[in-house]
């Protein structure tokens, strides 16, 4: 009996690691392979209980100091007052100030705009398939950025954290970076400006 038609089958065995088997299946032609389960409709109103009990679930966890080894050494004194070892490198340096900026934000923290930058360039590049090739490509990409386009993505930053720290949403910050752009900081009549824009109902906002 033909059971399955035109499948396949990949492994992967890598050390520390389960070896997965994936089956790919175009056709069956028996009773024996079960169908797959049809998607099920909730109601709106189930859909929100499952997302509350979703963020419920979630906020126990984070405010749970014992669920685990990690988290508990984690919220240990030695760990949570102690710098870590990037700050001790830096201090050691004397580089008094270390700030630690949002990961992986495209408005704070200006070293992600420094990686657009440098993936635009990257694309300018002939394509190629060596290795060497791609790391000195990958190199001179990230040497193409002068250190005065480094502050000046630093100067954007620091002006849409203002306009976060003022109140402003996303619509609104980037509006107002884009108008003060070259400021450092955003003047102290934003919400008026905002306002005659028409971003803003009332400027008490």
């Amino acid at each position: 009996m033909k059971i399955i038609q035109n499948s396949r089958c990949s492994f992967q065995n890598k050390p520390g690691s389960l070896k997965i088997a994936l089956i790919y299946v175009s056709k069956a032609s028996s009773p024996l392979i079960p169908a797959m389960p049809k998607k099920r409709n909730y109601s709106a109103a189930r859909t929100q209980n499952l997302k509350v009990a979703r963020e419920e679930k979630a906020r126990k966890r984070q405010r749970s100091t014992m669920c685990c080894c990690r988290r508990l050494l984690y919220n240990q004194p030695d760990f949570v007052e102690g710098e870590s070892l990037l700050e001790t490198h830096c201090h050691n340096r004397r580089i008094d100030d270390v700030f630690f900026l949002p990961k992986f934000h495209c408005e704070l923290n200006f070293i992600e705009q420094c990686w657009g930058r440098a993936k635009s360039v990257y694309r300018t590049y002939p394509p190629s398939s060596s290795k060497e090739d791609l790391e000195a490509n990958t190199l001179r990409s990230l040497e193409s950025i002068p250190l005065p386009m480094m502050r000046k993505f630093a100067t954007r930053s620091r002006r849409f954290l203002d306009a976060y720290d003022r109140g402003l949403n996303g619509k609104q910050a980037a509006w107002a970076a884009r108008k003060y752009r070259g400021h450092q900081v955003l003047p102290h009549n934003i919400m008026e400006e905002l306002w005659k824009e028409g971003l803003i109902e009332s400027q008490d906002d």
